[in-house]
């Protein structure tokens, strides 16, 4: 989902077409969301039950950092 809206948002800015760019938004968005939720989960299941706070807590700013820092195409 996430290829997918960034590759819409790309198509839409061609045609400057408002609604195709809110579309692919919205789809790059749930696949971040997907992508953050996955994330989470994975890390829960290799953490030790003891130290589990310690890497969630390091999880969250490396996700948050690598979903807002552009890519270097851009």
């Amino acid at each position: 989902m996430l290829v997918a809206g960034v590759a819409v948002v790309h198509a839409a800015l061609w045609p400057r077409s408002l609604p195709l760019f809110v579309a692919g938004t919205i789809l790059a968005g749930a696949g971040v969301g997907l992508l953050f939720r996955r994330g989470v989960a994975v890390t829960q299941g290799l953490a030790d039950p003891r130290r589990r706070a310690d890497l969630l807590s390091t999880y969250f700013p490396a996700a948050y950092t690598g979903s807002i820092v552009p890519s270097p195409n851009s």
